[in-house]
């Protein structure tokens, strides 16, 4: 497989790793929720939340880049490949008029910003969801985590204290010029989805 371009192949496989919602209706178009976070946090939550109440289109970087490299120990350039994918496919979700969330950490600012400018090309609403839990919190999460990777729509991989660490050097804090919501990963996340969404959709 090319690491350079993005074959017809490639798409097929991460195609089949998508939980599909429904059109935007009305005038305002589709919305791009793109998650941001350390792992731990939550994310993946945030986004099955969206899917089964808002009807988002999921777009998780950890099960396409399983269901095109089929390892739990990927290099740099294979994530990176995994991710120019998933673009290519927000990009054809929201040019169809499919809200999509974006799920990953999605903490440098450089890859936040490609999404942005593929979400005002379709005419969709970016924002960044940043979602937040003391480390402690997401520590333990990770640590009861049971890895998991027979459901495509569903990977659940480990990450150990040392891989959590190299996250967070990673952290680029969002600008005041991107547009993002806060969301504090507890019992009350569906409540503040639906502050949220009652906002923005």
């Amino acid at each position: 497989m090319s690491m350079i371009s993005v074959n017809d192949k490639a798409l097929l496989k991460a195609d089949e790793t998508v939980l599909r919602g429904q059109k935007a209706r009305g005038r305002t178009g589709p919305v791009l929720f793109i998650l941001m976070g350390l792992p731990g946090v939550g994310k993946s939550r945030v986004a099955r939340a969206l899917h089964d109440t808002y009807r988002f289109t999921v777009l998780s970087g950890e099960n396409i880049t399983h269901a095109l490299f089929r390892t739990k120990n990927c290099r740099g350039s294979q994530y990176a490949f995994a991710y120019k994918v998933l673009r290519k496919l927000a990009a054809d979700y929201l040019r169809r008029r499919f809200s999509v969330v974006v799920d990953g950490t999605n903490l440098r600012l450089q890859y936040r910003r490609m999404l942005y400018r593929l979400a005002t090309q379709a005419r969709a609403r970016p924002y960044l969801l940043e979602i937040r839990a003391a480390d402690r919190v997401a520590l333990a999460r990770l640590k009861s985590q049971v890895p998991s990777y027979a459901d495509s729509h569903a990977i659940r991989s480990s990450c150990s204290r040392r891989t959590f660490d190299v996250f967070k050097q990673q952290l680029q804090r969002p600008l005041p010029s991107e547009p993002t919501l806060r969301l504090v990963s507890n019992n009350k996340v569906k409540d503040q989805l639906r502050e949220i969404c009652l906002k923005v959709l």
